[in-house]
């Protein structure tokens, strides 16, 4: 729902286009415009009406992507400039760039638009709503553009106890008064400080292949609270795994169909941060499933290091997205088991990739899990081959990506690119296709899982492609 209203006396001051604040293009916008040196006020709410209690929780990055006609935003532009949190229409939290204002105002510069940036702050208050209000800024250049509401994935400075990975922006209003002085906000995870593992999982052990019209055992662990509502679906038509599912975890006994081919069963969950968590797993029914092979990594000195592909014969896959951005997504991400690679050359031209997207310059989350069915000990390798249709991958180009191993759906290490990270991600280039990389590290504990998650490499640059899961093979 969208509303707007002007207060004060000001023929000229409005807010126009409020949707295009939670539109489906980043490039289109709402805009707050008050006559220069006018006294008046101006604000944009944008509700969350499909999170429920607890809402978002304290520790979340809120804001909104801004710019203005004019000029470049600054610190000092901004001073009568204000972001704010609401919880159920109740102010809750209030930020600006003024000395006297409740918290700082953190201005973060958007790299790849250097006329729009990121106004926001870290809350310290639960809250379902985020509203940016006018202040001096309009009253000194007249107009401020707005084209999204942003919330990080998870806190960015209180630990969660959620091991969920949201996906999805979630579904909002949003509102817009004038002389109001509502707030509202959310959360991002940015950083290469790790993201909480997938809330789901499915599995399908199976002999490759199955033979059709027998029968096999499907597993499935749904999200860690039981307010959480989850759908299955299937590619085979068997209503059995099919519609809404009551269980957290369980099991069960499924029928191939008779007619040989790939099917995808499917699990989707909400999640505590107002998105879904899905995740996917494949049956190769009288079809030989995928082989793992070499994924053909080199180090930068040339050596061979041994991995193998995770394929979909010994692991599933789950997604996660977050934050109020509806371009943001993860798409095919079976391509990543599903294939055996046969040449390395082919990466980045003619190999099947999972396509992690976040629009330029936008705070969202995306992550990608490969859960192996058979665990591996530590002091093996563990990362994702990947390429960008942008420009060559770099460590400085990769400070904010991680890599992250799990056991039991519990994270067990984190590397990314950064210094603050707890391990190093190390870049080894495969020689053989310039157009992709390989990101990984040596992992000291052992782990069940390996996931990617996006960071400022994706808000950069727009796209991520992954084309394999590759564990050491010694």
């Amino acid at each position: 729902m969208v509303t707007t209203d002007t207060t004060g006396i000001c023929i000229g001051c409005s807010v126009t286009q409020p949707d295009n604040v939670v539109d489906q293009d980043p490039s289109n916008f709402a805009t707050l415009n008050t006559p220069v040196g006018l006294i008046a006020n101006e604000s944009l709410t944008v509700t969350n009406k499909a999170i429920a209690a607890p809402y978002y929780q304290p520790g979340y990055l809120v804001g909104f992507v801004a710019s203005n006609p004019a000029e470049l935003l600054t610190l000092d532009l901004l001073q009568s400039v204000t972001v704010n949190t609401l919880l159920n229409g109740v102010p809750a939290d209030s930020a600006g760039a003024t000395v006297s204002s409740p918290l700082r105002l953190d201005l973060l510069t958007l790299l790849a638009s250097p006329q729009s940036a990121f106004i926001g702050f870290t809350a310290t208050k639960p809250f379902n709503a985020i509203q940016i209000a006018d202040g001096s800024l309009l009253s000194a250049i007249g107009q401020v553009n707005v084209y999204q509401a942003c919330v990080s994935t998870k806190p960015v400075t209180v630990s969660s106890s959620s091991s969920s990975s949201s996906s999805g922006g979630s579904s909002s209003s949003s509102s817009s008064s004038s002389g109001g002085s509502s707030s509202s906000g959310s959360s991002s995870s940015s950083g290469a400080t790790g993201a909480p593992a997938a809330a789901v999982s499915i599995s399908i052990p199976q002999t490759t292949p199955v033979t059709p019209g027998s029968q096999f055992t499907l597993i499935y662990t749904g999200p860690s609270t039981t307010t959480s509502t989850c759908t299955a679906s299937n590619t085979a038509g068997d209503p059995a795994w099919s519609g809404t599912i009551t269980g957290l975890n369980g099991s069960v006994v499924l029928t191939a169909p008779a007619t040989p081919n790939v099917y995808n069963y499917t699990i989707s969950c909400g999640v505590s941060t107002g998105g879904t968590s899905s995740a996917g797993a494949q049956l190769y029914d009288g079809i030989p499933g995928p082989v793992a092979a070499d994924c053909g990594v080199t180090d930068n000195l040339g050596l061979s290091v041994p991995t193998k592909n995770l394929t979909a014969t010994n692991s599933s896959v789950s997604i996660g997205s977050g934050g109020l951005c509806l371009l943001c997504s993860v798409t095919q991400p079976q391509n990543v088991v599903n294939q055996s690679p046969t040449s390395p050359t082919n990466y980045g031209t003619g190999h099947d990739y999972a396509v992690l997207n976040t629009p330029v310059g936008l705070i969202a989350n995306e992550s990608l899990t490969v859960s192996s069915y058979t665990a591996f000990a530590g002091g093996n390798v563990a990362g994702f081959i990947t390429s960008t249709p942008g420009e060559l991958l770099t460590l400085s180009l990769l400070n904010s990506v991680s890599v992250n191993t799990l056991l039991g759906g519990v994270v067990q290490e984190t590397a990314g690119a950064s210094t603050s990270a707890p391990l190093q991600l190390d870049l080894l280039a495969l020689l053989a296709s310039p157009n992709a990389s390989f990101l990984g590290f040596v992992t000291s504990k052992p782990f069940d899982s390996v996931q990617v998650v996006d960071g400022s490499l994706v808000s950069a640059i727009g796209q991520l492609d992954v084309y394999q899961a590759c564990v050491g093979s010694q």
